[in-house]
């Protein structure tokens, strides 16, 4: 059409229209989060990433006792709760509550050791299953129902297994099969604890568990301390949760409320020194800052766990329990399974815990060829995953998917069989 010589442009439907705004909408909304990613990557002073920002998070949130509960009140199974003779629980799952009972054609087989150990169940069947499936093979257990008990718990370490199982004997216990996977969180969480200010033996994050417990809110400076906190979890809480935790743009506006909390919970008490004290006990360090990872104290923590399962090992021994203990793998021990470049960037990262599995996985190996010529049935699982090109590795930590715990719960049955089978 021309008016006066001069084309005009037909107008856009209205369906053109809403795709135009839509398309310019997105444009902007890309825009506002890089904006966000490069501003939160100069305030950090490092390259701001979703994994980061999460893990950095997950540090306050372990802190809180009690964050997980379901709408009706009842604990959640992630909670964790304090218990007087292992330190903490995680929800309902108390001992004292899951005693075996034993007898009739039930062949009880019960799971200790830290998450790695408590994943074998804990979502999915795989690991016990190949475990279970293996175990049927024995002529003796013909005819009979394994029951698989799996009372592991994230952050135990070792001497937590060795008093659940004298707590769980103590109650009456019937047990004929006792299965102990650990060694990664018998190094890190002793070097944890020492940062942290506390011995090294005690449980995960011990003094930051009894001094949120016991702390009386008396001033109030302690009372503010409180709701400062509490504005901090639930803050926290909810950015964990999608669509936020995929946006930069409200990752950033946490940081930047985030830091404004930490530095009012910084000037909460009269003395700085107490309050950096206070901080470090509640909130803890979210990198290593300084521990001495390659010295005595790995070493230290080597011959407590070693010393645990020789004691575990005779206790059992004396309760005619059959006991087999095995170190877990972890990504971070050398050539120990090929990875492709996403599983890589998923499993492998410069952490605080690849120095503790590089500097003291071959101290517990060390230790295992004393436990064998003791006559504990010792058996190393850092290779099991050496062959398996799929990807298993679910974290940087050393957790695995459910096809790694099929593979890891088959391995483990074997061992068992052979030696209970009579093959070896």
């Amino acid at each position: 059409m021309k008016q006066n010589g001069v084309s005009s442009a037909a107008p856009l439907s209205h369906g053109k229209r809403v795709l135009y705004w839509l398309v310019i909408l997105a444009i902007l909304l890309v825009c506002l989060e890089l904006t966000a990613w490069g501003a939160l990557s100069l305030l950090k002073g490092t390259v701001a990433t979703y994994g980061g920002l999460r893990d950095e998070r997950s540090v306050l949130l372990d802190i809180e006792l009690g964050k997980v509960h379901s709408g009706s009140g009842a604990v959640s199974d992630d909670t964790r709760i304090l218990h007087p003779y292992v330190g903490y629980v995680h929800g309902n799952r108390a001992p004292e509550l899951f005693v075996p009972k034993g007898g009739g054609n039930t062949f009880t087989v019960v799971m200790v050791g830290g998450s790695v150990a408590r994943n074998l169940g804990r979502l999915h069947s795989d690991g016990p299953d190949a475990l279970i499936a293996e175990l049927q093979k024995l002529p003796q257990l013909k005819g009979r129902t394994v029951q698989f008990l799996n009372l592991a718990g994230d952050g135990y370490r070792q001497p937590q297994q060795l008093l659940l199982v004298n707590y769980l004997l103590t109650l009456g216990a019937k047990v004929d099969l006792l299965v102990n996977l650990d060694g990664f969180n018998d190094l890190y969480v002793p070097e944890n604890n020492r940062q942290l200010g506390s011995f090294a033996t005690y449980p995960e994050l011990w003094t930051s568990r009894m001094s949120w417990l016991m702390r009386k809110s008396q001033t109030t400076s302690e009372r503010l301390f409180d709701v400062l906190m509490l504005q901090r979890f639930r803050l926290a809480s909810i950015m964990q949760r999608a669509p936020l935790k995929y946006s930069m743009t409200a990752n950033f506006l946490w940081s930047i409320l985030e830091t404004m909390l930490r530095k009012q919970v910084l000037s909460t008490t009269v003395r700085p020194g107490e309050a950096i004290l206070r901080m470090k006990e509640t909130y803890g360090p979210v990198t290593a800052s300084g521990a001495d990872i390659g010295g005595a104290s790995l070493a230290q923590s080597a011959t407590v766990w070693e010393r645990s399962s020789s004691l575990l090992s005779a206790l059992a021994s004396s309760q005619g329990i059959a006991y087999f203990h095995f170190l877990q793998p972890n990504q971070y021990y050398p050539s120990s399974k090929p990875m492709d470049e996403d599983e890589r960037a998923r499993a492998i990262g410069d952490f605080f815990w690849k120095g503790i599995v590089e500097n003291g996985y071959p101290l517990l190996q060390q230790a295992g060829a004393r436990l064998q010529r003791e006559g504990v049935h010792f058996y190393d699982m850092t290779l099991v995953f050496k062959d398996v090109t799929q990807p298993l590795y679910i974290d940087n930590i050393g957790h695995f998917d459910r096809h790694g715990e099929a593979i890891l719960g088959k391995a483990m049955g074997e061992k068992i069989v052979k030696v209970l089978g009579g093959t070896q």
